[in-house]
């Protein structure tokens, strides 16, 4: 009993403390749609794999299944093989298009780069689903003319 109320006890002092190496992640995932933070989330915390993050990004979409889902998986496996390990992002910018529609722009953080990132999500009946996913490795993919940056 004494064990348990120690281990308790530890537990309950150090929980605060376990948000802190999320931070930039977990706060700015709050606002992004279910379907992009959980596979961005897949990414970094779980499988650390192009592979599960593309395939949670277009479950149920139209990309399901496509060549084009197929062909980002190999981009990000080929640029993780040059840049490092996936370590984060940033979100730049977030346009809403519609009450349903919203253009989501990235900053992917790896070991030696950035790569740029743009998710187009739409809501439909059972929930958020990607349409579209872009990627680059420099900023032509960002928005003309740039928007301030998401705090």
């Amino acid at each position: 009993m004494r064990k348990f109320v120690i281990r308790l006890f530890c537990a309950l002092l150090l929980l605060p403390l376990a948000p802190c190496a999320w931070a930039q992640d977990q706060g700015a995932s709050e606002a992004l749609p279910p379907v992009l933070a959980e596979g961005l989330d897949l990414y970094k915390y779980k499988t650390n794999t192009p592979e599960a993050a593309v395939r949670r990004w277009v479950q149920g979409g139209p990309l399901e299944g496509s060549k084009e889902a197929f062909d980002q998986i190999a981009f990000l496996r080929q640029l993780q093989n040059a840049y490092g390990s996936y370590q984060g992002y940033e979100v730049f910018a977030d346009q809403t298009l519609s009450s349903r529609t919203q253009v989501i722009y990235l900053v992917m953080h790896f070991v030696k780069g950035p790569l740029f990132a743009k998710f187009i999500a739409y809501q439909g009946a059972d929930g958020w689903i990607l349409t579209g996913i872009s990627f680059s490795k420099d900023d032509t993919i960002l928005p003309t003319p740039v928007p301030a940056p998401s705090q």
